[in-house]
This record gives C-alpha cells, sequence and structure tokens, in this order.
C-alpha cells in the first residue's frame, strides 16, 4: 500500500528514503538512482566516509551518541545538496525536531514503512556472520520493538509518502516510490 501524506514534497528532485533499520533504503535508493540517473547518498557510506570509521566502532568508542551526532551532521550536509538527489537517512534522523523540521522543509521524504515481522527476518539474515548493526547484538525483538514504537509516527510526521515495503522487491519499490 502506498499513500501520499498531507505534506506536498519541498523539492521534487530530492528523495529522502526514511524508515527503521531493514526497511530496504540503501536497496531502493541505489534502484531510484538507476531510474532517474541521480546521485545516490547513502548515510552509511558517507557515515564510513567521513569518520573513517563504521557505527559499530563509533558506539563502542563513544556510545550510541557519538553515533546519532555523526548521523546528523551527515544528515545536515545531505540536505545541503542542491539535488537532484536520492538519499537514505540514518532511522534515527526523526528524533530530534530540528532534524524533522528539515526533513519536511527540504525534501520528499518517503516512509519505507514495515512491519516488526518483517524487519526481524530481513535484519536477522543481516545479522548472521557478525553484521553491521551492533545495536542488535543481542536479542532484536526488543529494540526494533521500542525503535518501531517510538520512531513510526515520527516517520509519518515527515513523509510526504509512506510505502508499505514489506513484499515488494527494491526495483518495485523504487516504480512505486517514482509514481504521483
Amino acid at each position: 500500500m502506498s499513500r501520499s501524506h498531507g505534506l506536498r514534497p519541498a523539492s521534487p528532485r530530492t528523495i529522502l528514503l526514511a524508515g527503521p533499520m531493514g526497511a530496504g533504503k540503501s536497496s531502493v535508493g541505489r534502484q531510484l538512482a538507476e531510474l532517474t540517473g541521480w546521485p545516490y547518498l547513502d548515510n552509511d557510506a558517507m557515515l564510513l566516509a567521513s569518520t573513517g570509521k563504521a557505527a559499530r566502532e563509533l558506539i563502542s568508542e563513544g556510545g550510541i551518541g557519538r553515533l546519532h551526532d555523526e548521523e546528523r551532521r551527515i544528515l545536515h550536509r545531505t540536505l545541503e545538496h542542491p539535488g537532484p538527489l536520492v538519499a537514505s537517512i540514518a532511522a534515527s534522523a526523526v528524533d530530534r525536531e530540528e532534524e524533522r523540521t528539515l526533513l519536511i522543509a527540504t525534501g520528499s521524504v518517503v516512509y519505507l514503512r514495515c512491519r516488526l515481522p518483517t524487519l526481524l527476518k530481513r535484519l536477522g539474515q543481516d545479522q548472521a556472520g557478525g553484521g553491521t548493526r551492533p545495536l542488535l547484538d543481542r536479542d532484536p525483538l526488543p529494540v526494533l520493538s521500542e525503535m518501531q514504537e517510538r520512531r513510526s509516527k515520527l516517520y509519518e510526521e515527515v513523509a510526504w509518502r509512506v510505502i508499505d515495503a514489506d513484499y515488494l522487491d527494491p526495483r518495485q519499490l523504487a516504480e512505486q516510490v517514482l509514481e504521483v
């Protein structure tokens, strides 16, 4: 299911993919870049390029706060890009009101909404063999559940469009993002 929110896209030439870990932001972002010919900025790649460290290292050095500080810097840098642009943003991008206001004002935010069982399945596969998501090293259910409960309304608040991402592959989701 896909629906447009009451918000008008601030810039039809800036597509920002939002949602929880495992929603498919990076995969859909690459597909959108291919379909539009626009540059693609991935939060995780920018984090590594900017700090020289992956999320796991940043958390071990300075806690989750350090990771979120770096993610905020990357978000601000991304939002300064003149476009056209496709970007996947950190799941934490909606945690602070200041960033939510910027997201609404700057781009066409698409919330890739997923149900908890879908996220658990995707992230379980991703974590097998020492995945890159340190917050899920222990039992992921309570972590994902808490994040989902806390952030789902915030994603909806900033979204121009909400797309249910449970049953579609990245190409189908990218095509839905471009349908207006």
